[in-house]
């Protein structure tokens, strides 16, 4: 069964063994599975998945699937740079709140100084 109780690639076969199961059909993912992990893909990488089945199964996918092995890699190394830099200063972060709020409001035209 797969993360959702529904059967899957990794499911022992009697035609191989689970792991030769997994690599033949990991090559021709359907677009359902490949869904279903980035639905669950931020919290895998926040570790946040408190199932080990679960996350095992998570990172099979992404060690077989090359686009969202490359996705999660994305998302790491944009958590990584964000991570290095540390907190912004307080006045970049009202400036873009108030934009925000302004683009939520309707209101498109942003001033120069960001109010």
């Amino acid at each position: 069964m797969d993360l959702y109780g529904q059967e899957g690639p990794w499911q022992e076969q009697a035609s191989g063994s689970r792991e030769m199961v997994w690599n033949r059909l990991m090559r021709q993912l359907p677009a359902s599975e490949c869904a279903r992990v980035g639905r669950q893909l931020q919290v895998y990488l926040d570790a946040e998945v408190t199932d080990p089945e679960v996350h095992e199964r998570i990172r099979e996918h992404l060690d077989a699937c090359r686009e969202c092995g490359l996705e999660a890699h994305t998302y790491e190394e944009i958590k990584n740079s964000l991570h290095s830099q540390g907190d912004p200063p307080a006045e970049s972060v009202q400036r873009l709140r108030s934009f925000v709020d302004g683009l939520v409001r309707g209101d498109l035209e942003a001033s120069e100084d960001g109010a």
